[in-house]
């Protein structure tokens, strides 16, 4: 676990995470290991072709469903779908 320093927005939200202090910048200490830090430096990926990735799994689960559920819910637990 490394001290890392925050720099926040008017509303308190990170706006940037650094190694080393900066006088009137990043004057607050934080863990790296917190989750409100990982949450900055690791996004989730909300891109449009994620997005577009898991609407194609779930009509191909809606039409494994249709023929054979019993399968179409094995072939989920496996993560085939």
């Amino acid at each position: 676990m490394t001290t890392v320093y925050l720099q926040r927005d008017a509303a308190g939200r990170i706006a940037g995470v650094y190694a080393k202090p900066w006088p009137g910048i990043a004057e607050e200490p934080a863990d790296d290991a917190s989750a409100e830090v990982q949450a900055y430096l690791h996004p989730p990926d909300l891109s449009i072709y994620r997005r577009a990735g898991s609407g194609r799994r779930a009509r191909r689960f809606a039409q494994g469903l249709d023929r054979d559920p019993v399968e179409a819910l094995v072939q989920r637990a496996k993560g085939e779908i």
